[in-house]
């Protein structure tokens, strides 16, 4: 079962987060932009089961069941319109909850009796997923939601790149490095912000967001080594 949960979510969530620009988490209303997000809800489940569907079949079947329900649920939580940002949130995140137990259910029906190979690398690249891209998408929602906004609005992340990247190194150092490795990308992650801050106004401290980087990469790290330390 979990060598399909976890190959199902990863797909899942690179196509919701990484794949899906942020500015257009809710803004789907434009045929074209929900096309192509479910094209890409297609080509990667294809890429994630590979040729296991070919000798096996009825994972079409399974491919299908998931499109099917991430189009539905998209077109009937997100695309309506919203009166402000809560409603927003609360669609946003009744539409994760919901996938993702059918994910579940999906992984439980589908993998009776049958094996798929690995499960750690999917694993893994959920985590990072997570660490790198869905924890300050959450971080944004929740503090709109808080404060009650008219909408949500559009996310664009202060310094993006270079926010990406410190919880990108915080994540692979931790999870994969040998000590100068870890020391390495902690460092230089601090560097970066500390940089900013000093050179910036009004740079926000991501201290949830690299939490969760850090949380994520040991949790990792111990899937690898058996192992923190």
């Amino acid at each position: 079962m979990q060598a399909i949960f976890w190959r199902l979510l990863a797909a899942h969530l690179f196509v919701d987060f990484p794949l899906r620009n942020h500015g257009q988490l809710y803004n789907i209303n434009e045929g074209k932009k929900f096309f192509l997000h479910i094209v890409f809800v297609i080509l990667l489940n294809l890429a994630v089961f590979g040729e296991a569907a070919f000798y096996r079949p009825v994972l079409f079947l399974m491919i299908f069941l998931v499109v099917f329900a991430h189009a539905v649920l998209d077109i009937v939580l997100l695309r309506k319109p919203k009166d402000n940002a809560r409603s927003e949130g609360m669609s946003f995140f009744l539409f994760q909850f919901i996938m993702i137990a059918f994910l579940i259910v999906l992984a439980w029906i589908f993998s009776r009796g049958r094996r798929y190979g690995y499960t750690l690398p999917f694993l893994q690249f959920s985590l990072a997923i997570i660490a790198i891209w869905v924890a300050p998408t959450i971080v944004h929602i929740v503090k709109k939601m808080k404060a009650n906004a008219p909408e949500i609005g559009l996310f664009e992340e202060p310094f993006g790149k270079l926010a990406v990247l410190e919880r990108a190194l915080l994540f692979v150092a931790i999870s994969f490095g040998k000590t100068t490795f870890l020391i390495a990308g902690v460092v230089i992650a601090v560097i970066i912000r500390g940089l900013l801050i000093l050179n910036e106004e009004n740079v926000p401290k991501p201290i949830v967001e690299w939490a969760v980087a850090i949380a994520a990469g040991l949790l990792s790290r111990y899937l690898i080594f058996g192992k923190i330390f």
